[in-house]
């Protein structure tokens, strides 16, 4: 018996037709002031995900509902 190894598991090509585009999004800015749990969009209240994303030369800490997905940036800044 011989085994076909795959050196590269993850480096196969992805279909088309399961690409991803880039979404489009709005960024709301928002004040968190002491607490930023409940969504100011929707009012889903199990708080957000969070992304990254370099604005004006800034890192910025970016935060998604899961539930109506709207992007918010409280103003907070990623140093690396």
């Amino acid at each position: 018996n011989s085994v076909i190894r795959n050196p590269a598991p993850f480096a196969l090509p992805i279909p088309a037709h399961l690409k991803v585009s880039q979404m489009d999004y709005e960024i709301h800015q928002v004040d968190a002031g002491e607490e930023l749990k409940v969504c100011p969009e929707c009012g889903y209240k199990d708080s957000f995900h969070s992304m990254f994303k370099k604005v004006d030369g800034a890192m910025r800490w970016l935060f998604i509902c899961p539930s109506c997905h709207q992007v918010f940036d409280v103003g907070f800044t990623v140093d690396g």
